[in-house]
């Protein structure tokens, strides 16, 4: 089934982005909901022969979570609420797809890569924190175990898969984030901006494909 390409009711969006500006601590997830399939759905009309669908995703909901942190650069007077959000959103896809040429023509194959192993390595690995988080998603249930399976085969990079098996078990310790998306060499303040940009995108998508939880 696609996703919804109409965009909301105004009056739905317009009462969703009040409830943003009073700070209704339920308003983003609301607002999320109501506009992030469609808002995917009108930018994959325009950007059909997109080399990789989750770089189209990923835009979308990148625009989105900023657009709730700071709703009040929104000017109603310059025109619509979804035309900004539009606009906003296919401006981060074209940064990605920018970012995204760029990397493919530094990228060197994997085969003309030698990566020696030091005296020291040993065949027995250290379990790392995501490692023992995925083995404890075996408790779930079997219906959420199957969605699981398949959207770590379909849906999530292995990076993503590793955040997404601690954020599901509730670990809450940035640095444990940070260790796993290579953020350790930034500022304390800054791993926590950008674990959380992370989490939330993740936390995005999750909730897309039916998987909610608690995870403060």
């Amino acid at each position: 089934m696609g996703l919804p390409v109409s965009p909301p009711p105004t009056q739905e969006l317009e009462a969703v982005y009040q409830r943003l500006l009073a700070q209704d601590p339920t308003a983003p997830d609301d607002f999320a909901e109501l506009v992030l399939e469609p808002l995917t759905a009108q930018l994959r009309l325009r950007y059909a022969s997109i080399p990789d669908p989750q770089l189209l995703q990923d835009a979308v909901t990148d625009s989105l979570l900023t657009f709730l942190e700071h709703p009040e650069r929104y000017r109603p007077e310059r025109g619509s609420l979804w035309h900004y959000l539009v606009m906003n959103a296919e401006g981060d896809l074209r940064n990605a797809l920018s970012r995204y040429q760029r990397e493919q023509q530094r990228q060197i194959p994997l085969s003309s890569v030698a990566l020696p192993l030091s005296p020291g390595n040993s065949s027995i690995e250290e379990v790392r924190p995501w490692q023992e988080a995925e083995a404890r998603l075996v408790l779930s249930a079997p219906p959420l175990q199957k969605l699981l399976k398949r959207l770590r085969s379909e849906t999530f990079t292995p990076i993503e898969w590793r955040i997404v098996a601690l954020m599901l078990q509730g670990e809450r310790r940035t640095g444990i984030y940070a260790a796993e998306l290579g953020l350790t060499h930034l500022s304390i303040e800054e791993q926590r901006k950008q674990v959380k940009r992370v989490k939330d995108r993740l936390r995005l998508r999750l909730k897309r494909h039916g998987v909610r939880f608690d995870e403060q």
